[in-house]
C-alpha cells in the first residue's frame, strides 16, 4: 500500500488488520506528500495499492466525476484500472435522459466495481452542499461543475438538468 503521510495512518492499520485476518499480508509504504504525488499521480508508478484521503476518510463526488475515476487511461485513473466493460458505463451514463435512466447505470457500474474489487473503498465522511430552495434538479452534485478533463461533459450534463422554480423564489420573497 503506498501511502500519503497526510492521511489517517490509523485507518490503514485497520485496513491492513482487516486483511491480515484473511490471510492477506499489506505492507504500508508511507510517502510524503510531494513524493506521494509525483510517484502515482504523475509518473503512475504503481502497481500496488495507493491511499490518497482528500480529507480525514476520502473525498465524495458528483456520480459522474466518480464514473470517471476508474476509466482507463483517465488522468486521476490512480487504481490504473484498464476494463473496457467499466469503460462503457461512461458513455451509457452520460447519454441518459432520465433521473432514474442515470440511476442505473450507476448502479449496474457500482455493482461491477463491487463484483470485479478494483478498489478498497472506504467509509466517506458526510459533506453538505447548500443551495436556495428554488433550484431545483440539483442533488449535491459537488465538484460536478469545475472538473479539468472531462468536465465540460460533466459540466453540460447536470446543467442541462438545473432549473429554477419562480414561484417558490417569489413566495420566498426573492
Amino acid at each position: 500500500m503506498i501511502a500519503d503521510t497526510d492521511g489517517d495512518m490509523e485507518l490503514l492499520e485497520i485496513v491492513q488488520s482487516y486483511f491480515a485476518d484473511i490471510g492477506v499480508k499489506m505492507k504500508i509504504r508511507t510517502m510524503d506528500p510531494a513524493s506521494y504525488t509525483d510517484y502515482v499521480e504523475n509518473q503512475h508508478k504503481h502497481d500496488q495499492l495507493v491511499y490518497r484521503p482528500y480529507g480525514p476518510l476520502g473525498q465524495t463526488y458528483a456520480p459522474l466525476r466518480v464514473i470517471t475515476r476508474l476509466q482507463t487511461g483517465y488522468a486521476t485513473n490512480y487504481a490504473m484500472v484498464a476494463d473496457p466493460v467499466f469503460d462503457a458505463f461512461y458513455g451509457k451514463a452520460v447519454a441518459t435522459t432520465t433521473e432514474d435512466q442515470l440511476k442505473q447505470v450507476l448502479r449496474e457500474a457500482n455493482e461491477y466495481v463491487a463484483r470485479k474489487h478494483f478498489v478498497v473503498s472506504l467509509l466517506q465522511p458526510l459533506e453538505y452542499s447548500l443551495c436556495q430552495p428554488w433550484i431545483k434538479g440539483y442533488h449535491a452534485q459537488i465538484y460536478s461543475l469545475w472538473m479539468g478533463v472531462g468536465g465540460a461533459s460533466m459540466t453540460s450534463f447536470y446543467i442541462a438538468r438545473f432549473w429554477m422554480d419562480q414561484q417558490v423564489k417569489k413566495s420566498s420573497g426573492h
